[in-house]
């Protein structure tokens, strides 16, 4: 799985866990997959047991640290809480804001790719 695929299921965990509790997290992230391995999705034709465990994992890691994800978005985000952002975009912002500030892989992996392209 690339990691556009990785980032598109992971928003897709964690907007889906507006909707309940992040107890009910892991469960809802299988209940996901398990949809779009039925459908044949291009994406779900390509989910083997270690993606998910990734795709579970960063969603859980995203709401580990929520409360310091939440701030970061709190204090920057003038005129809008976010009790009025709308759940998608609020699930966006916070994914990123989460690699941004506590994905290392992420940043690594973006590092190497830039050094490897030359670009700096």
């Amino acid at each position: 799985m690339n990691r556009h695929e990785l980032r598109v299921l992971t928003y897709k965990a964690v907007f889906g866990a507006e909707f309940g509790s992040a107890d009910e997290l892991n469960g809802r992230v299988d209940v996901m997959l398990k949809t779009l391995d039925d459908e044949s999705s291009d994406i779900g034709d390509i989910v083997d047991e270690a993606d998910a465990e990734l795709v579970r994992s960063r969603a859980a890691s995203v709401f580990e640290h929520l409360e310091k994800i939440d701030k970061l978005i709190t204090d920057k985000s003038e005129g809008w809480s976010i009790e009025r952002m709308g759940k998608s975009e609020l699930a966006i912002i916070r994914l990123a804001t989460y690699e941004m500030f506590f994905d290392d892989a992420l940043l690594v992996s973006k590092e190497l790719e830039l050094t490897l392209t030359g670009k700096q």
